[in-house]
């Protein structure tokens, strides 16, 4: 999805330019679903802009509210791709940070849209770091959303 993406904000990089606006930019993908029953998106909502994101900000090409408006524009276009009643999302919406004493030091969330109507809602906590290699010390632990698209 971020191919398009990514060859827009290269090219505003090479020619120089210094500070990109989110109306700019617009993702384009679409998915052909002909002969698919179901479509799953696991654990990539929030994932999907996460190396492109880094290279602006390594570059300083958009500021903080354009990244913002970058980040739930490629968001809402993930989502909107998914066609109802037949998509299984899997995604994590909140991370949580927790000290060596096991006190939880940071929540952020890592879903920046409206999230759409599913059914059979399950829900989770993923023990993802315990060993304190994803921030330093630290345990992380995400929580988890999983179900299929009604609306």
């Amino acid at each position: 999805m971020n191919g398009s993406l990514s060859e827009k904000i290269y090219h505003y990089y090479k020619i120089g330019k210094k500070q990109i606006v989110s109306s700019d930019l617009d993702p384009d993908c679409r998915l052909d679903l002909t002969g698919y029953e179901m479509v799953v998106s696991l654990n990539i909502l929030n994932q999907l802009d996460i190396l492109l994101l880094d290279f602006v900000k390594e570059h300083q090409l958009m500021n903080e509210e354009e990244l913002k408006k970058l980040r739930m524009k490629i968001q809402e276009h993930h989502l909107k791709m998914l066609p109802c009643e037949k998509s299984c999302i899997i995604f994590d919406y909140c991370e949580r940070i927790f000290s060596d004493e096991d006190e939880q030091e940071q929540v952020n969330s890592t879903v920046f849209v409206s999230l759409p109507h599913m059914k059979n809602v399950q829900e989770w906590q993923w023990q993802f770091d315990s060993l304190g290699y994803y921030y330093n010390g630290k345990r992380v632990v995400f929580d988890v959303k999983a179900g299929i698209i009604t609306s």
